[in-house]
């Protein structure tokens, strides 16, 4: 399904079909939540299309922040799945808790070309293989990316590359002058989540001027949201949600209970929950670790 088809259907499961309790605008946050609460709660086997890959990485006297990488992690550190040496050695690193870094003072079991380590500790990844400053690749989990419509950066000024750049016409921005004007923007660039006022649109070229400047931000290939002025809910229809399409009507019941919630209907919040719930605990079942290895005692 797409945003729009998410979004639909949970004013109907709400009984709100019109949107008068329930507005595009709250359905899509309650969707959010529900689809961010859904990645926490299920095992990562169904979250494959969640899945990075950052290759080439540096990780400076044996340390990479995590909050270095393009997309946030889900889960902290339990979000990163894989590290691998992509220099000499390319091998796959050996994840060790802190309970286990005192062994590694031992020369046999210190981390090295052909016994490549890591460990994460507040936010960084911390690699031994032998390197001052080893090159690596990393498989995580991002979070999913925000149900709302976004606008890509097409071009910008070379005048003033960081407070003026075209949207991508594919995005169906408006024709009209001055349109999103005093408009409240959020980006993703480097600077993640900064804010920007549009103080002038030009509707021919697509062009938005904002303040306050922001270096890094208004590149091309980068995409932006609204926060104001309801324009991030147009073109619904052509977002979709990164989960899995198996897990799109899941989502809607755990967006449903929470609806129910704000409603002050706590029965039936409780009765989507449980549902909700009980499909979670059902397929987390089939990735339930054995007990013991070999034959069990009776």
């Amino acid at each position: 399904m797409n945003i729009s088809e998410m979004s639909n259907l949970l004013a109907l499961r709400l009984e709100d079909a019109a949107g008068v309790t329930f507005t595009q605008s709250k359905r899509l946050k309650l969707l959010n939540n529900a689809q961010l609460t859904l990645a926490q709660l299920i095992h990562s086997s169904y979250l494959t299309e969640l899945e990075v890959l950052e290759e080439g990485l540096t990780a400076t006297a044996g340390v990479y922040a995590l909050s270095s990488l393009q997309n946030d992690v889900l889960r902290g550190g339990e979000g990163i799945i894989k590290v691998k040496i992509n220099g000499t050695g390319g091998k796959y690193c050996t994840e060790i808790d802190m309970k286990s870094i005192k062994r590694t003072e031992n020369t046999f079991l210190a981390g090295g070309i052909n016994n490549p380590l890591y460990y994460i500790f507040q936010n960084n990844i911390y690699v031994s293989n032998g390197e001052t400053n080893p090159v690596i690749d990393i498989l995580y989990l991002k979070i999913p990316s925000v149900l709302l419509h976004a606008f890509t950066v097409d071009s910008v000024d070379i005048g003033s590359p960081t407070t003026m750049f075209t949207i991508l016409a594919g995005d169906n921005p408006s024709a009209v002058n001055d349109y999103y004007n005093n408009a409240v923007i959020y980006a993703l660039g480097t600077d993640k989540l900064s804010y920007h006022v549009i103080t002038d649109y030009i509707g021919a070229t697509k062009t938005i001027t904002v303040s306050p400047a922001a270096a890094e931000i208004f590149t091309t290939g980068e995409t932006f949201y609204f926060l104001t002025h309801d324009f991030d809910l147009t073109e619904l229809d052509q977002v979709t949600c990164n989960l899995n399409e198996s897990l799109h009507e899941l989502t809607v019941t755990l967006a449903e209970a929470e609806g129910w919630g704000m409603d002050m209907q706590f029965a039936r919040k409780q009765a989507a929950l449980n549902s909700a719930l009980d499909e979670v605990k059902t397929l987390n079942e089939r990735y339930e670790k054995a007990e013991g290895i070999g034959i069990q005692n009776r």
